[in-house]
């Protein structure tokens, strides 16, 4: 990765093929997306396999965005079979929720949105930023969600982010409560607590698992231990795997056996489980 960031791409390439193993899927993703990023997808998708069988969402998700563009329905349906269907998947997020909902439309124009997505990030990876820009402004035009994507890119990529808060202030006042999530790490990031706990409150009350976690988590630091475990328990309750964790050990510490096995079960038996990790 660091050779890669370096655009020592020989060495990156060497150093990756040495990380492939069984074991370890992180490396088959690693290398899948550096192969994807330098125009040898037909080589990627074999790495993107893979890491795809060892249970990791982002690859599967990468499956479908190619044979969506390919049109290779078999393989596509395969692929959101298996993500929909996997049981401790990984790194499975509210993001991947979205995309995957957009490649199994039939609408017309989510279609459309799905495409300028791919072709969007395929630029961004590229570091093509105009390119970029034009696919996501494009989205925005299509779809007011479109305005979250474009806002992630300023913010994210662009490093313009005063014009990506804007963007998410934006979507916010569209209707898009989800922003107030990313308004709320904003806010933390930059130290503002009071302003990071009002996003994240209304975030939270639409059941998004991010903002709970957070606030859980600032609710903790400031020895709120009751709405912070309530928090924990909503998210918990959504089946992100980050509030399950927490509540694993706070039962353990409490030699709770009974609540124990319960989450442990959600774990082992839910699919969908969001944000989980080895």
């Amino acid at each position: 990765m660091i050779a890669e960031d370096n655009n020592d791409y020989k060495k990156a390439e060497e150093w990756y093929k040495k990380s492939l193993d069984k074991e370890n899927m992180l490396g088959y993703k690693s290398f899948a997306k550096f192969l994807y990023k330098t125009n040898r997808k037909n080589e990627a998708e074999k790495y993107f396999i893979e890491a795809g069988n060892r249970k990791d969402a982002d690859s599967m998700l990468y499956l479908i965005k190619m044979y969506y563009m390919k049109k290779d329905t078999e393989k596509l349906k395969y692929w959101q079979d298996k993500i929909l269907n996997t049981k401790e998947i990984f790194k499975f997020d509210d993001e991947t929720n979205d995309l995957l909902k957009y490649s199994l439309s039939k609408d017309k124009i989510d279609k459309e949105f799905f495409e300028l997505y791919i072709k969007g990030e395929e630029s961004v990876l590229k570091k093509d930023y105009e390119t970029a820009e034009k696919y996501l402004v494009q989205m925005e035009k299509l779809k007011k969600e479109g305005i979250l994507y474009t806002a992630d890119f300023y913010y994210r990529f662009k490093d313009e982010k005063e014009k990506g808060m804007e963007k998410y202030k934006k979507a916010y006042e569209n209707g898009l409560k989800e922003a107030a999530t990313f308004m709320g790490i904003i806010e933390h990031r930059n130290k503002n607590i009071d302003e990071a706990k009002k996003w994240y409150k209304i975030a939270s009350e639409i059941g998004n698992t991010d903002s709970q976690i957070y606030l859980a988590q600032i609710l903790e630091e400031e020895d709120d231990k009751i709405k912070a475990m309530n928090l924990y328990l909503k998210a918990a309750e959504l089946k992100d795997y980050r509030a399950i964790d927490y509540l694993l050990k706070y039962y353990y510490r409490e030699k709770n056996l009974k609540e124990i096995k319960k989450w442990v079960d959600v774990v082992k038996k839910s699919n969908g489980l969001k944000n989980y990790s080895e």
